[in-house]
């Protein structure tokens, strides 16, 4: 068991030191390539978070579990996405699709991790292999409604054309159109309407969002 360990530590360290070389040495001596640190975050995780893409190949290779939770629920297809590294997030989903639709504490897909960094071609690719965009987080928003109430345009319009819902509302019964509007994103909302957004919604006060002085 020491001697494992050992190994696991180095295998950890050679990942975020970057040594491709040491890397293969270690998994050969027989190193986990799911080994994890003190924090939870495995070695799979190091390497998508810091861009390493022939040693994620590595670990991979030897069976890395792509399907583990480190901190916050996040995976490596999580961390990939926040930073928006879409190369490591393709590679991983070709290894193991079912990556694709787990959540953190936060509830969050990789795909919604994505749309709250703002990163298009991370979005993309996660669309492209098959994410649910009518996905929701804890607050019940979906993707659709972060990307347009942060004014991500291209984004929008990429979640719309997969056919994320226009009508969804959050807990706070908030849809994509209405938080849009209230940000005066106005580039955004002529494509909520033609995707059928109700011109009439009214806020939580009850206010016609577009004729806030009349009740």
């Amino acid at each position: 068991q020491w001697l494992n360990n050992k190994k696991n530590s180095a295998l950890l360290w050679a990942v975020k030191k970057g040594s491709y070389t040491q890397v293969r040495s270690i998994l050969w001596l027989g190193a986990n390539p799911s080994a994890a640190d003190e924090t939870g975050t495995t070695a799979l995780m190091h390497a998508a978070q810091r861009k390493r893409v022939a040693i994620l190949g590595l670990l991979l290779e030897a069976g890395a579990d792509t399907k583990v939770s480190g901190p916050q629920g996040n995976t490596a297809l999580h961390l990939a996405a926040e930073v928006g590294y879409d190369k490591i997030g393709a590679i991983i989903l070709e290894k193991n699709p079912e990556s694709l639709e787990i959540k953190n504490v936060k509830g969050k897909t990789p795909l919604f991790r994505a749309v709250d960094g703002g990163h298009i071609p991370m979005v993309d690719v996660l669309i492209a292999k098959g994410a649910n965009v009518n996905t929701r987080d804890n607050t019940q928003a979906t993707p659709l409604i972060k990307a347009a109430e942060t004014g991500y345009f291209q984004i929008t319009s990429l979640l719309l054309k997969a056919g994320a819902d226009v009508h969804a509302v959050d807990a706070s019964k908030e849809s994509a159109f209405l938080r849009t509007a209230e940000n005066s994103y106005t580039n955004i909302i002529p494509m909520l309407l033609e995707a059928g957004a109700d011109i009439n919604t009214k806020d939580k006060n009850a206010y016609f969002i577009f004729q806030k002085d009349n009740p």
